[in-house]
């Protein structure tokens, strides 16, 4: 299970350095994708390690967040929400 874990946070970290190259470039719809991209595998990963269980097969980051804690501020969700929906209209 650590080596899952490993993978997704590497690929979480990969993701974020590449939405970081796009938003450089000007590509900001792309950036915000590889931003969802992140969220959801360090989500991911954090799940896995709380309950040594594979994570749930969900893209939504609202839903994942649940997973980890019920008490994300206003902010954290509605960013939760935002990506989410962009994510899915991409």
């Amino acid at each position: 299970m650590s080596e899952v874990i490993k993978h997704w946070r590497k690929g979480a970290k990969d993701a974020l350095r590449v939405a970081e190259l796009s938003h450089d470039d000007g590509k900001h719809e792309l950036a915000l994708f590889h931003c969802h991209l992140a969220v959801e595998k360090a989500l991911k990963a954090a799940i896995m390690e709380k309950t040594g269980k594979p994570h749930p097969k969900v893209h939504n980051l609202s839903r994942l967040a649940l997973f980890l804690r019920e008490n994300w501020s206003d902010e954290e969700q509605d960013l939760f929400h935002e990506l989410s929906d962009f994510a899915v209209a991409a």
